[in-house]
């Protein structure tokens, strides 16, 4: 799992396809390799959360 905001995080996304997954963070969907889309940082905690239950 990767977690990224910025357009530099792409090359990321790419390396991890088949692999794990990439979340993007943004508030507006957006092109990406990354497999998820979340709007922000609250939604980022809410994930790590999730996976810690």
């Amino acid at each position: 799992m990767y977690i990224g905001d910025d357009t530099t995080d792409e090359d990321a996304f790419a390396v991890l396809e088949g692999k794990g997954f990439g979340i993007l963070v943004a508030q507006e969907p957006r092109k990406t390799l990354a497999e998820y889309w979340i709007k922000d940082t609250d939604e980022v905690k809410k994930v790590l959360e999730g996976l810690l239950e």
